[in-house]
């Protein structure tokens, strides 16, 4: 709404347009998040089973290592829960489809 408004122009153009673009950034690694979230709240009570241990250890493996960055992120964002300035870096949305592929 900001960049139609016949007001953001000169100098003001450039900065609503940094604006748009974080805003985008941050929707897009918000959606991976999100994925990533739904893929592990469903896997993550299989995958604490004692038969599933043992019949698929390197899948556990795989898990184990998304499990432990998973919640290393939600530490992070619990303890600075200042979401604008922590999250517009690349490594998270790169993480995010990482972990969602291999979660699938």
């Amino acid at each position: 709404m900001i960049k139609a408004s016949p007001y953001a122009k000169g100098n003001i153009e450039k900065t609503v347009k940094t604006l748009e673009q974080k805003m985008n950034w941050i929707q897009d690694t918000l959606d991976y998040w999100m994925k990533v979230q739904r893929g592990w709240m469903y896997l993550e009570p299989i995958f604490a089973s004692d038969d599933i241990k043992k019949d698929l250890p390197e899948e556990k493996r795989k898990f184990d290592s998304i499990d432990s960055n998973w919640r290393q992120i939600m530490q992070k964002f619990y303890n600075e829960p200042n979401l604008w300035e922590n999250i517009d870096s690349e490594k998270y949305k790169t993480d995010f489809v990482g972990y969602n592929g291999h979660l699938e």
